[in-house]
């Protein structure tokens, strides 16, 4: 039983040394750190706070229901041409 032990010792010793062998990994360059999709280019109207905030309200009155989509498109084309 003693000998059979030190077969699978020996082999098991043998398969380290191959193991610790194997060439290295390639070294890859290091990466910068993610810094997510560029910022897209704003309105091309010039809006002030004012606008901006017509145009929130307006938002939420259509999302709530009080203004149909034809009455939401004709003040929001008002707001942004005035």
């Amino acid at each position: 039983m003693k000998e059979w032990n030190m077969c699978l010792t020996t082999d098991m010793v043998g398969r380290n040394s191959a193991q610790q062998a194997a060439p290295p990994l390639p070294a890859y360059p290091p990466q910068s750190p993610y810094q997510g999709p560029p910022a897209t280019p704003g309105p091309a109207v010039s809006m002030d706070n004012g606008t901006l905030a017509q145009l929130q309200l307006l938002g939420k009155l259509h999302s709530s229901g009080v203004l149909t989509d034809d009455e939401f498109e004709r003040e929001k084309q008002q707001i942004m041409h005035s």
